[in-house]
């Protein structure tokens, strides 16, 4: 990976952990607190993740296969 890709995945890392932890801020001060709605969300944020690294796969097979991109 090059160097402008680790930094946009840390970026993209840093920027989910805080939604994570504003949503966790959330249901605190509503006193409603959910562990399936977190679970919930962490699926979600994983799903974003697993994206991104296809994206990435993708881009790098590029190199050596023709994929028709």
């Amino acid at each position: 990976m090059e160097t402008t890709e680790i930094a946009a995945l840390s970026i993209v890392g840093v920027l989910i952990a805080l939604d994570y932890l504003t949503g966790l801020m959330k249901a605190v001060h509503a006193h409603d607190i959910s562990s399936e709605k977190m679970r919930e969300g962490l699926w979600h944020k994983s799903g974003l993740v697993l994206v991104m690294l296809l994206a990435e796969i993708v881009e790098h097979g590029q190199t050596w296969l023709d994929m028709g991109f």
